[in-house]
């Protein structure tokens, strides 16, 4: 029972920008691996459906990142176009209130200690996993900023487009993380692009030190 109303729900979207919710263990599984959105059709048609049925059927609080799945730990990418802006005027209003409202905003950070830490995502799941698991500690910082601050932030924002801005925003100051003109729906080339940058410049910095 405590688990069913305590352990959040993950929101992560669909190429059509429908939502599905999954659970803890389900979420764990999908994030060993860097993916894009999700295929098929989702079970409700927009996040303010998923946050609602979840209250509804009073299950945890639901997740939701600006990706619509993850990030790679340093940078903000601009949110999911179409599962932050539902086509029905209903859903639209509902999401508003909610974003107003209801929503924690959560930055989190991992501090670069050693060579490896939470953040690198340049390995396959497994690999990351053993990597964090030969460190003594992981540490973990996280911001949050809560509804009342949330809804007093957005309250001269008109539209969904301008509060999803600015909780972006929020998030990014948070977690003290790069805010990036890409969109989620380019979050797979963004994730490639990331790596062969860090290449070249640990290959730069390595051969201007022999």
């Amino acid at each position: 029972y405590l688990t069913r109303r305590v352990a959040p729900l993950f929101a992560v979207a669909h190429g059509d920008g429908s939502i599905s919710l999954l659970s803890p263990l389900s979420m764990m599984q999908r994030s060993l691996k860097f993916v894009g959105p999700m295929t098929g059709k989702g079970q409700y048609p927009h996040l303010a459906a998923a946050c609602d049925a979840a209250l509804a059927s009073s299950l945890g609080p639901v997740v939701f990142f600006p990706e619509g799945g993850k990030s790679n730990g340093t940078c903000v990418l601009e949110w999911d176009a179409k599962a932050m802006a539902p086509k029905d005027k209903k859903g639209a209003e509902a999401l508003g209130e909610i974003l107003k409202k209801r929503t924690w905003l959560a930055g989190i950070a991992h501090p670069r200690q050693g060579a490896y830490s939470g953040p690198h995502t340049v390995f396959g799941g497994a690999f990351h996993l053993f990597l964090l698991s030969l460190r003594v500690y992981n540490y973990m910082k996280v911001d949050v900023v809560a509804p009342a601050d949330v809804g007093g932030s957005l309250k001269d924002k008109e539209g969904l487009q301008d509060m999803g801005a600015q909780c972006r925003t929020l998030i990014g100051r948070a977690m003290g993380g790069t805010l990036v003109a890409t969109t989620a729906s380019r979050a797979l080339e963004f994730e490639k692009y990331w790596r062969e940058t860090y290449k070249k410049k640990r290959y730069v910095q390595k051969k201007k030190g022999a």
